[in-house]
C-alpha cells in the first residue's frame, strides 16, 4: 500500500480490528490522513489503538448532550445514571428506531407493510437520542453530519481549532 504513494487510507473494520490495522498502518510509516468510521471514536478502540488512533477522520451524525435536544441529553443522562458509562455507537441509534417504530405503528391506519413505510416516511422533526430525525419520501434519514478526529484520544469536530483532511493533504 505504501509504494502506491496513497493520498489518505481508509479504514473500516470492527471494534476488535480497527486499533490493529491503526497500528499497522502507522507502522508501515503511511504519513497519510486516515479515514474511518464512527466506531473509530469508540473508547476500547482508541484505547487499543493509542498514539495510532491520534488524527484518524470520521463522519458522525451522532448527538451528543452538548449538539442535540431535550431528548438527547434525557437519554444520555438517564443512560450514564443506569448503566455507569456513556451510551456506545449503537445504544441512541437502537433506541430511537424503536421509538420512531412506536410512533409509526401508532399513526398507521393498518398495521401492514403499506402503512407502516407511508407513517414512518412521514415522520419530521423527530427529537430522538440520536439528534433530531426526518425521514424522506425514501425511508432514508436525513441527520446533520459534522466531520470529526481523535484528538488527544478524544473525538473532536473538525473547525474546532483543528484541520479539515484535505488542508492537510
Amino acid at each position: 500500500a505504501k509504494r502506491a504513494n496513497p493520498q489518505c487510507l481508509f479504514v473500516s473494520g470492527l471494534t476488535a480490528e480497527i486499533p490493529t490495522i491503526l497500528k499497522q498502518a502507522r507502522q508501515l510509516g503511511l504519513d497519510v490522513p486516515i479515514l474511518s468510521h464512527e466506531t473509530v471514536k469508540a473508547p476500547e478502540v482508541i484505547s487499543l489503538a493509542g498514539p495510532a488512533a491520534e488524527a484518524v477522520y470520521f463522519a458522525s451524525g451522532e448527538a451528543t448532550p452538548e449538539t442535540g435536544g431535550a431528548a438527547t441529553k434525557l437519554f444520555w443522562s438517564d443512560f450514564e445514571t443506569k448503566y455507569g458509562t456513556k451510551p456506545g455507537n449503537y445504544a441512541p441509534n437502537t433506541y430511537d428506531a424503536v421509538c420512531v417504530l412506536l410512533q409509526a405503528m401508532s399513526s398507521a391506519p393498518k398495521l401492514d407493510t403499506k402503512d407502516l413505510l407511508s407513517a414512518l416516511h412521514s415522520i419530521k422533526d423527530f427529537d430522538g437520542a440520536s439528534g433530531r430525525l426526518t425521514f424522506d419520501e425514501n425511508g432514508n434519514v436525513e441527520l446533520p453530519m459534522r466531520m470529526m478526529r481523535i484528538v488527544e484520544g478524544k473525538p473532536v469536530e473538525v473547525g474546532q481549532g483543528e484541520q479539515s483532511a484535505h488542508e492537510t493533504m
